[in-house]
């Protein structure tokens, strides 16, 4: 019994001798999960951002500001932490956060007045535009001696009054601000701003007026082509065919003669893009898809023929062309195997059998894309194959398109030869 017992007493032992081991390496491993450096946990906290993880990175956020509220890391922790509560619609914490952001970044660096527009966009967001007001009033009495920080207060003044309804008040600050500057980019900015506040009330017709007056000022052939399409956009508003196809013209003359003085070959098909995509934005189907696979033809670049295939898949999926894109989609992905087109094509077929082909890529029956099919056909001509480029094709989808709003209209490509028969012009 006694040996019995004696073997039982030195098993315990070992158990707790093991379970006391097993502890303090437990604990030393936890200790050098703690000893993260700050830096090491904000890098973490921005990249579960990144991955979708907001309950992690507020974790790992939170770690930060508090073991480490004085060092650098923690105005950027902040800001991730106001991003989270902003995103979970908790607007007073996120509030909290830049308002710390605020306190010890000054206003002329991009971090400070990155945290103070979020701060006037939450506000905004929340219809509490007196105290946005009041905000900025607080601000542009202490960066009173900055023309910059103050100048760029007074935009975000005008804007306030827009949102909350005063939109001619709103426009009236902008409009004096812009009479003050020569600075072409500054006039762009303003002019958009301004239109925002017109197409807030529906006035198109002064949304239009205002970029004509611009247009007869221009002497850039490729700026020029920006605002004509942006007219053309803003006559889609009302679904003006007429007018709509006006300015398109216009604005593919202007496009032709930017295209011949553009000496940079990327530039020259990053332009191209653009006339593209204006046209497919305008309802100019035919016109947009005879460009994209002019780029298709040409083109190796695989981010540019990537962005093109998407296009024009989407461009013949809208004018009901099921065949003819599953053709297109099986060729591309022949000519370029490492890309993602034969799954594209794959998935089309299969959307098709299921009978969802229609449902989630339904037919474009809109006004303008009809007239636009049933209409002459209107497309750059004379395009000439460029070498090889590399284009900076950056936009969002959609980046181009000729929005409500003037200013964000499809942007002017610089030079593609559009010549436009007479028939088309009629």
């Amino acid at each position: 019994m006694k040996q019995r017992q004696g073997i039982r007493m030195r098993y315990f032992k070992g158990q707790a001798a093991a379970a006391l081991f097993s502890m303090v390496m437990m604990a030393g491993l936890l200790g050098g999960c703690n000893r993260k450096t700050p830096q090491e946990r904000l890098e973490k906290a921005m990249s579960q951002m990144q991955q979708g993880d907001s309950l992690g990175a507020m974790l790992e956020a939170k770690e930060v500001v508090t073991k480490f509220p004085e060092d650098p890391a923690a105005i950027q922790a902040h800001m991730i932490l106001a991003t989270v509560y902003a995103n979970d619609r908790r607007p007073d914490e996120a509030l909290a956060e830049y308002q710390l952001v605020i306190d010890k970044v000054s206003q002329k660096t991009p971090l400070g007045k990155t945290a103070l527009q979020q701060t006037l966009a939450l506000l905004k967001s929340s219809k509490r535009f007196d105290e946005a007001l009041k905000t900025i009033d607080t601000f542009q009495k202490k960066y009173a001696d900055d023309e910059g920080v103050s100048l760029s207060l007074e935009v975000a003044r005008s804007e306030v009054y827009t949102d909350s309804g005063d939109t001619t008040k709103g426009r009236e600050l902008i409009m004096a601000l812009d009479a003050a500057t020569t600075e072409p980019e500054i006039h762009r900015l303003y002019r958009q701003l301004i239109t925002r506040s017109y197409m807030l009330n529906k006035d198109y017709a002064s949304a239009i007026k205002l970029h004509e007056d611009a247009l007869a000022k221009e002497k850039s052939p490729e700026e020029k082509c920006v605002l004509a399409l942006q007219i053309a956009g803003l006559y889609t508003n009302t679904e003006d065919y007429a007018n709509t196809r006006k300015w398109l013209i216009e604005g593919t003359k202007y496009f032709e003669e930017a295209y011949k003085n553009e000496l940079d070959v990327n530039k020259k098909v990053e332009l191209t893009m653009q006339m593209a995509l204006a046209n497919d934005a305008l309802g100019n189907l035919r016109g947009a898809r005879e460009i994209l696979k002019f780029l298709y033809d040409t083109q190796q670049n695989p981010q540019l023929v990537g962005a093109v295939v998407q296009r024009m898949t989407q461009s013949m999926l809208r004018e009901g062309k099921t065949s003819e894109t599953l053709e297109f989609l099986q060729s591309a992905a022949a000519r370029f195997p490492q890309g993602p087109f034969a799954a594209m094509a794959t998935q089309l077929e299969t959307m098709q059998s299921q009978g969802d082909l229609e449902k989630r890529m339904p037919r474009d029956t809109s006004t303008l894309v009809i007239k636009f099919a049933e209409d002459a056909p209107l497309s750059p001509k004379g395009l000439e194959p460029p070498p090889a480029a590399n284009p900076a094709i950056s936009q969002p989808e959609g980046a181009l398109a000729p929005p409500p709003a003037a200013d964000n209209a499809a942007p002017a490509p610089k030079k593609d030869a559009t010549a436009t028969s007479d028939s088309a012009a009629k």
